[in-house]
């Protein structure tokens, strides 16, 4: 697999800056039994968010999720050496730190605008692991 657990050096350095706390998961059954728990994808190392989703909807596998930050990563930056996938606990409606604007911890899927026109097939592989 593609993912790491580990939030991104970027996110990491903006949350010191910020003088905030981390909440990192380490594994995608933890963050399914957590409250304001949250997928984020992204890469460049961190230089784009490719979409945050809370973990209460998804219903797919790790594979699922592996296959899906692949295909975005091929559209975006084409080097998945630099993409991960991770979780962490947000507050709602947060700011997800990151480059090209970050992200938003919002209470549905959020992808980056790059990705708006694949929204639905991005819900569906989250919800039912199919595209």
């Amino acid at each position: 697999m593609t993912k790491t657990n580990d939030a991104s050096s970027l996110h990491e350095l903006v949350a010191k800056a910020q003088n905030k706390k981390l909440e990192t998961i380490s594994s995608f059954k933890e963050a399914l039994s957590k409250k304001n728990s949250y997928l984020i994808m992204e890469g460049d190392d961190g230089g784009q968010i490719y979409l945050v989703c809370p973990m209460s909807l998804i219903k797919c596998d790790e594979e699922v999720l592996d296959g899906l930050l692949k295909k975005l990563d091929a559209m975006a930056w084409k080097d998945i050496s630099m993409a991960r996938l991770y979780y962490e606990i947000l507050i709602p409606n947060s700011i997800v730190p990151g480059g090209m604007g970050g992200g938003i911890a919002e209470e549905k899927l959020w992808v980056h605008k790059e990705f708006e026109n694949n929204y639905s097939d991005i819900q569906k592989m989250l919800v039912c692991g199919k595209s």
